[in-house]
């Protein structure tokens, strides 16, 4: 038997008692599929897209109405 390091977590009572049911829906619910199935995304590919996105949102923000100034009399 091998001993790990640092303490173990768990999610639930029903991961701790290692239950049929438990590994069951987590397999459904985070399928492991290989990354190339998936499309995967490089990091430096998901950064540019975040920053041209933020970029394009935030250039609309600054724009301001247009208003005329006249004066009281």
């Amino acid at each position: 038997m091998t001993q790990q390091q640092g303490k173990t977590y768990w999610r639930s009572l029903n991961e701790l008692n290692d239950s049929q049911g438990f590994a069951a829906a987590v397999a459904k619910e985070f399928p492991s599929a290989p990354l190339a199935e998936m499309g995967a995304v490089s990091r430096r590919r998901f950064m540019q897209v975040m920053g041209a996105s933020m970029a394009l949102a935030s250039s609309n923000a600054c724009r301001w109405p247009k208003e005329n100034i006249l004066p009281f009399t």
